[in-house]
Formats: C-alpha cells, sequence, structure tokens
C-alpha cells in the first residue's frame, strides 16, 4: 500500500478496499461502507464549496450525530477548508446562553461558516449578525 498522506487520501483508499466502519449508539448498530462515506463527502464538500469556502477557509462543526459529523469532517477536508469541531448545545435550556459563548468563539476564530443541523440552523442564522466575517 502505498504511504497515504491526507485525510481525502486514506478515505479514497478504504473506499477501494470495500470495508467500511460500525457506528454503536446505545443498542443501535450502523454499518457504512467507506465507498458510501466518500460519495456522502464529496457532497458535503461540493455543498462547501458552492457556498464560497476557500482553500483554507475555516468551517465550524455544530454536530451532535457521530456520523454526520464524520461525514461533515471528512468533506471539509476533501474541499481543503479547515474543520473545526465546536460542541452543540446539550440541552434544550438556555440557547440565548450557548449562542453568545459560540458567536464569540466564531469571531475569534474568524470561522467562514457553520455546519449545523435543522433544528439549529435558525438560530445560528440569527446568530449572524454579531459575527460579520461569516460568509455561510
Amino acid at each position: 500500500m502505498a504511504r497515504l498522506r491526507t485525510l481525502p487520501d486514506a478515505l479514497s483508499e478504504a473506499a477501494r478496499a470495500g470495508t467500511g466502519y460500525t457506528f454503536v449508539s446505545g443498542r443501535t448498530e450502523t454499518f457504512r461502507a467507506y465507498a458510501d462515506v466518500r460519495l456522502a463527502a464529496l457532497q458535503v464538500a461540493g455543498a462547501l464549496r458552492a457556498v464560497g469556502l476557500c482553500r483554507g477557509d475555516l468551517v465550524a462543526i455544530v454536530l451532535p450525530d457521530a456520523d454526520q459529523f464524520l461525514t461533515t469532517l471528512l468533506g471539509a477536508s476533501i474541499a481543503g477548508v479547515i474543520p473545526a469541531s465546536v460542541h452543540p448545545p446539550t440541552t434544550a435550556g438556555d440557547l440565548t446562553q450557548y449562542l453568545e459563548l459560540t458567536a464569540t468563539i466564531l469571531r475569534t476564530s474568524g470561522a467562514r461558516a457553520v455546519v449545523t443541523t435543522g433544528a439549529l440552523a435558525p438560530a445560528f442564522a440569527a446568530a449572524r449578525a454579531s459575527c460579520p466575517e461569516r460568509s455561510a
């Protein structure tokens, strides 16, 4: 096997090998073939580029689902953007305080975009005004 140099290279190699991984959540096990993960990651990479992100831009990933997080992380790597994990809110408690703290993280890091769930997207869209460097 050739020496792998990047995460996208490793994913491509694994996809050709026909293997995969299993996510375990509680008593549920979900198998995903690396070829399927690669296709989904390529779609994420295309979507990140489509919103105007460029190589070297920082994108915050706020996803509680491990499978979605991994796919997005791989897609960001393929797109050449820098993925940054931001812990999602753990409860529906004080979302306002969470967004204030997270907006500070986004401003300080210079994140240009946030990838999150459909449920959190409106809250992040509303917080966009406090993060003028964000593009998406």
